[in-house]
């Protein structure tokens, strides 16, 4: 608690000063429509980001590599890449990219529908960092068996030059919508080549969700 209540102080610090951006020793603020970098950029940046989302996820803060920032979460970084289920995937997957992510939401109403990160197996490992036990929490959501080749997933990819952007997935099985629920503490691995989103949150809602990324 100790640590999440001084990175959402520094959070709420930069939000108010009225600043772009703002760099550190330790970390680079930033509000994503002011920061000119694609996704692999933030991941090898040489720093923590604080990536202060607009438009699509308005409002949701998403930390890259936050176990530069603060050691708990290297901590946490080292604990799980040394697990047993870790060193399976690992041996079983050829990834090249392993970075951790914090991911924050507060009263986050408008967040981006279903999607698809990448067509090759992308995995996440998510840690639930605070309870997550109602659908207005704003959980993780997943369609189960969607990073398969199926009937949705073939709808999705012949009329994605339709859509705003190529990896919306608006075509999926209602039946195998499921949001994931827990207490903190709560951990699962999802194929990110499948179809999921964060459901919108309800104002007052916290998250806090730690993301372990491996491609």
């Amino acid at each position: 608690k100790k640590t999440f209540d001084s990175i959402v102080k520094s959070i709420d610090g930069f939000n108010t000063s009225g600043n772009k951006s703002f760099e550190t020793d330790l970390a680079l603020f930033s509000h994503s429509d002011s920061l000119n970098l694609n996704y692999n950029q933030l991941v090898n940046f040489g720093k923590t980001i604080f990536f202060i989302r607009h438009g699509v996820d308005e409002g949701m803060v998403d930390i890259f590599n936050v176990d530069k920032f603060d050691k708990s979460f290297f901590d946490l970084k080292e604990y799980l890449l040394k697990s047993s289920f870790f060193l399976y995937l690992l041996s079983k997957y050829n990834f090249t990219t392993i970075n951790l992510n914090l991911y924050i939401n507060r009263g986050v109403s408008h967040t981006r529908n279903f999607h698809f990160d990448s067509k090759m197996n992308q995995f996440k490992f998510f840690v639930y960092m605070s309870d997550c036990l109602a659908l207005s929490d704003g959980p993780f959501v997943y369609v189960k068996g969607s990073h398969k080749n199926t009937m949705f997933s073939i709808m999705n990819h012949k009329f994605s030059h339709f859509f705003k952007s190529r990896t919306d997935t608006p075509f999926v099985s209602l039946l195998n919508v499921v949001p994931l629920l827990g207490k903190s503490g709560s951990a699962f691995i999802a194929n990110q080549s499948g179809s999921h989103f964060g459901f919108p949150q309800k104002s007052g809602s916290t998250r806090f969700v730690a993301v372990l990324s491996l491609k």
